[in-house]
C-alpha cells in the first residue's frame, strides 16, 4: 500500500512540473497601469527551472530557477540603458493546470514594488 500511495505521490509531483514546461502568455501591469503581454518559455528539468521572457525589445533569461511541485521561483535581471545597476525581479508563481498566477517583486529606486501577474499555457 505504501509503494502504490508514493507512486501516485511522483506522479502527481512530475505532472504538475510538466506542467510549467513550454510556451506561455504572461500578462502583467506595465508602468503606465496597461496590460503588457509577452511571451515566456519555461524548460524543467527535475526541480531546474529554465527559460526566458521575451519582451518586444528585448529578451530577459531566467535565473535562479527552481520547482516544487506546482511552485515556480526564479528571477530575471533588466539591465538599464544608463548603464546603472540591473533591476532584479524575484518571480514565484503557482501552476494551475493550463494558468499560472504570480509575482514579482523588486526594488524600484529604493521603493519596494509587488505586482501581480499571470500565464496561459499556449
Amino acid at each position: 500500500m505504501n509503494r502504490i500511495m508514493l507512486f501516485f505521490a511522483a506522479a502527481l509531483f512530475c505532472a504538475a512540473a510538466e506542467d510549467a514546461t513550454g510556451s506561455w502568455t504572461m500578462k502583467m501591469p506595465g508602468p503606465s497601469g496597461d496590460t503588457v503581454e509577452v511571451a515566456m518559455t519555461l524548460k524543467m528539468e527535475s526541480e531546474k527551472l529554465a527559460g526566458s521572457i521575451a519582451f518586444p525589445n528585448r529578451t530577459l533569461e531566467i535565473s535562479e530557477g527552481k520547482a516544487d511541485g506546482a511552485n515556480l521561483d526564479f528571477v530575471i535581471k533588466r539591465d538599464r540603458g544608463n548603464g546603472g545597476a540591473p533591476v532584479v525581479y524575484k518571480m514565484k508563481a503557482t501552476v494551475e493546470g493550463a494558468a499560472m498566477k504570480g509575482t514579482a517583486e523588486t526594488d524600484m529606486m529604493g521603493s519596494p514594488m509587488k505586482i501581480n501577474w499571470t500565464a496561459a499555457h499556449k
